[in-house]
């Protein structure tokens, strides 16, 4: 199962991991020691990055015997080379001091498995294993020789030491994290460099730029400015084959380049030449060449994986958006038909309520007509109260079946041609006994000749007598005023009182559903809240609008303009049978 997760190493025998350290290491000083420029400047120092990397890979609780087989490999190549045994453990447990240091960092900053596909990771690991760790390795190699031989000049020791770790770190660490990776994607079945054809081209790429720079570096130096070339094609290998890529062709280069500097030194005697300052310019710009190409591909996977992110947010998008569109029309037709069920249990009751009703108001009207005899003072308020309760109640029942029909879009609109000023008159008249009744004064503000509409007659009343029966009910004291007048492409009609008026936080909701009105005497008005409802659907259905103007204990003014409907639109009715279509009369 590890195999398959591409986890050999970690899941490896430690015996297995230790002997593998001690080889790989062995092998690594002997290239590095082989590649030193007069056998004394190291341009890049590889047993740095294969330790970092293998301790990097590794289980923290086996560090310690890793450690013990590098000390023991870092020992046997430095006698190898007549170093001194004291020189020899000493460089070893600077050099395991610094791997540690970096594998430690790698955990923090780039975590494990080791994957370089953020800027973040890139910094962390440019920062912590390259630069800082290897400052601790120089610093006790210096150390130790400054002990060992009395060194005056440990200043340029220092830095040769601590410029070389770092450049082994970035190229072997940089190179081997990336290829750890790409193992581990070929182990799960993905393509890690997509095609023979491209896997080609990436090793012709590195041949040919390795070449390059080997041929300039021998025969110009690495002063020269015509290397900086170089990074062309390495920045065509990190956009073309991403983080392994960039990898690939950083190691490449750095072999390469150590390579033709050794030879430049060992072949020729350059003039006026420094050797250190040569090594020095070489290692600061491969180190630079590494990070720029790492820092690229970062940003690239960075904007890939925010690409699919927000591709693959766009698809949850749009699949929740159709999903709650399907919810949506599912709920839209249940709501559909929970109103037409609604509309016709209401319409079936109020014509149920209705007939008994009337029946009840006209044989009160018939027995207030002593037709049956003569009638006390008693039974003629008991009678006028049955009458008057049975008109309320069926003014509840009507405005309830309205208002459903307004709600579920059953009201139609039967526009006839029609006197306004006559219905006016009428609403008037309906009104005036409760008017007299409270002591109001009930005017009508209309021009004197006649005013014709083309509109629903039935719902223009139904509109004028909610309104003038809501201001009879809140005037206690003075006038109510019903108004007409002809507007531009219409007409406008103005209900006025002198009541008690609305209060500006009331103002925005009078006119929503089953809302009432507050009285400053505390008393509960009549009816269901439906009445400016109504008024409201009605408007919007005929094509108007309405306004309303009040100040708290000053009175309220509501207008509403309606237009006037083409002459085509209208049937063929007279103002007075467009009259007569009052549901109040019945």
């Amino acid at each position: 199962m590890s195999g398959q997760r591409g986890e050999f190493w970690i899941d490896a025998p430690l015996w297995l991991k230790a002997m593998v350290v001690a080889v790989a290491y062995l092998v690594a000083a002997e290239l590095g020691n082989a590649l030193s420029v007069q056998q004394q400047f190291s341009t890049f120092w590889p047993a740095a990055g294969v330790l970092l990397v293998l301790l990097a890979l590794a289980r923290p609780r086996e560090w310690p015997l890793l450690l013990l087989a590098a000390a023991a490999a870092n020992i046997g190549s430095d006698l190898l080379h007549d170093r001194a045994p004291l020189v020899a453990l000493g460089f070893a447990a600077a050099n395991c001091a610094e791997a540690a240091l970096g594998a430690t960092m790698v955990r923090l900053f780039v975590g494990v498995p080791a994957v370089l596909d953020t800027r973040r990771k890139v910094l962390g690991f440019m920062a912590g294993s390259a630069v800082l760790a290897p400052v601790l390795g120089a610093s006790i190699g210096t150390a130790v020789l400054a002990v060992t031989y009395g060194l005056t000049q440990w200043w340029s020791t220092w830095v040769t030491w601590w410029s070389g770790d770092a450049v082994g770190i970035l190229s072997v660490g940089a190179f081997s994290f990336a290829a750890a990776h790409a193992n581990r994607r070929r182990l799960l079945g993905e393509r890690w460099i997509p095609t023979p054809g491209r896997g080609l081209s990436l090793g012709a790429l590195l041949v040919i730029t390795g070449v390059a720079g080997w041929w300039m570096v021998t025969n110009f130096g690495p002063l020269t400015g015509w290397k900086s070339v170089i990074f062309l094609p390495v920045l065509l290998a990190a956009a073309a084959f991403g983080t392994f890529g960039a990898a690939s062709m950083g190691l490449t280069l750095t072999m390469s380049m150590a390579i033709g500097l050794d030879e430049r030194w060992s072949k020729v005697f350059v003039a006026n030449g420094d050797v250190g300052l040569e090594v020095f310019a070489l290692q600061a710009f491969l180190a630079v060449l590494i990070f720029t190409a790492l820092h690229v591909t970062a940003t690239i996977e960075e904007s890939r994986v925010a690409e699919e992110a927000a591709a693959l947010g766009e698809r949850r998008l749009r699949e929740a958006h159709e999903q709650l569109e399907v919810k949506v029309a599912a709920r839209t037709a249940d709501l559909v038909e929970a109103l037409g069920a609604k509309s016709r249990f209401l319409a079936n009751m109020s014509h149920e309520l209705r007939t008994p009703l009337n029946s009840i108001i006209g044989f009160a009207g018939v027995m207030e007509q002593e037709l049956a005899g003569p009638l006390t003072e008693d039974q003629r308020t008991q009678l006028g109260m049955i009458h008057r309760s049975g008109n309320r109640l069926l003014r509840l029942v009507n405005d309830v079946l309205d208002y459903s029909r307004i709600e579920s879009g059953d009201e139609t609109v039967s526009p006839t041609h029609f006197d306004l000023c006559e219905l006016v008159d009428d609403v008037s008249s309906s009104l005036a006994s409760e008017a007299r009744a409270k002591g109001i004064q009930l005017g009508v503000a209309a021009p004197a000749e006649s005013l014709k509409l083309c509109s629903d007659s039935r719902k223009v009343r139904q509109i004028l007598l909610n309104l003038a029966d809501n201001a009879v009910k809140f005037t206690d004291a003075g006038e109510v005023t019903i108004g007409c007048a002809k507007d531009d492409a219409g007409i406008t009609l103005t209900v006025s009182d002198t009541g008690i008026g609305i209060a500006p936080d009331q103002r925005s909701s009078i006119m929503d559903d089953f809302t009432q009105l507050d009285r400053s005497d505390g008393m509960k008005p009549d009816g269901t809240g439906l009445g400016l409802a109504i008024v409201r659907g009605l408007v919007a259905l005929l094509g108007g609008r309405v306004a309303l103007v009040s100040e708290l204990g000053a009175g309220s003014t509501f207008r509403v303009w309606l237009p006037n409907m083409p002459d085509e639109f209208c049937l063929d009715q007279s103002p007075h049978q467009a009259g007569e279509t009052d549901r109040r009369a019945e």
